[in-house]
C-alpha cells in the first residue's frame, strides 16, 4: 500500500515533467516557424525599392500620354477655330504628301489620325482676321510655314507669333503693321524667309530685323521662292 500510495502522489510529478519535456523540445521548432513568419527587414525594403521603381517606370509614359492628349486637344481646337476664319492648317503627313499618316493603325483608330503628327503649314488670310484671330496660332507652335493677311491686323497681333520658334517661312500682307511690330520676331531665329507685303514697314525697320536673325531672306514680295514651300 505504501508503495501505491507513493506511486500515486508521484503522477502529477511525472505528467509535468513529460509536458516540460516536450515543450522544452518543441521551442526549437517553434522558434524557426516564427522566424520564417516574421518579414526581414533587407527583404522588406527590396520589395519597397521595387515598387518604387515600377511605380516611376508606369509614370513615365503615362504622364507623357496625359501630356500628349492635352496638347493634341489644344491643337484641334487651334485648327477648328482656324477653319472657322476661313483659313486652313495641314499636318506634317499631308505637306510631305505621305500614303497615311504616322503611327499602328489601331492606335490611331483609338487616339486619331492626327495624334502622331503636328501641324506644319498654317493659311490664314481674309478681312474678318483681326489681331485676336491670330491668339491660335499660340497653340501651334510646331508649325513650320504661316502665311498671315487682312487689313485688321496690326503691331498687337504680331505678340501672338513671336513663340512659333520653328518657323522656317512667314508671310505676312497687313497694312497695319510697322516697324514696332518686328520687334516682336526678334527670337524667330530659325526663320529663313519672311515675306512683308502692304505693310507700313520702313527699311530701316527691316534692317534692325535683318541684324537680329541674319539668316533670314527679308523680302517685301509675298511669296517665297518654291524652295521654301514644302518642307
Amino acid at each position: 500500500m505504501g508503495w501505491a500510495a507513493s506511486g500515486g502522489q508521484d503522477k502529477p510529478l511525472l505528467s509535468a515533467g513529460l509536458r516540460h519535456v516536450k515543450l522544452t523540445g518543441m521551442r526549437k521548432p517553434l522558434a524557426k516557424l516564427i522566424a520564417l513568419l516574421t518579414p526581414k527587414r533587407s527583404w522588406l525594403q527590396f520589395r519597397l525599392r521595387t515598387l518604387f521603381i515600377l511605380v516611376v517606370v508606369a509614370a513615365v509614359p503615362c504622364g507623357w500620354l496625359k501630356w500628349m492628349l492635352d496638347f493634341k486637344a489644344r491643337e484641334r481646337a487651334a485648327v477648328a477655330a482656324i477653319e472657322k476664319l476661313g483659313g486652313s492648317a495641314w499636318y506634317g503627313c499631308e505637306v510631305s504628301h505621305k500614303a497615311e499618316p504616322p503611327g499602328a493603325e489601331w492606335l490611331r483608330k483609338l487616339l486619331g489620325d492626327d495624334f502622331f503628327s503636328s501641324v506644319r503649314l498654317v493659311s490664314l488670310f481674309g478681312d474678318n482676321i483681326t489681331d485676336r484671330s491670330l491668339v491660335n496660332l499660340e497653340r501651334l507652335a510646331g508649325s513650320n510655314v504661316v502665311y498671315v493677311g487682312g487689313d485688321q491686323i496690326t503691331d498687337a497681333g504680331m505678340a501672338h507669333l513671336k513663340g512659333l520658334n520653328r518657323l522656317q517661312v512667314l508671310v505676312i500682307s497687313a497694312s497695319g503693321l510697322t516697324d514696332s511690330g518686328l520687334n516682336h520676331l526678334r527670337g524667330l531665329t530659325r526663320l529663313e524667309y519672311l515675306g512683308l507685303e502692304s505693310s507700313a514697314v520702313t527699311d530701316t525697320g527691316i534692317e534692325k530685323l535683318q541684324e537680329a536673325i541674319p539668316k533670314c531672306n527679308i523680302s517685301r514680295q509675298p511669296w517665297p521662292p518654291n524652295a521654301y514651300f514644302w518642307r
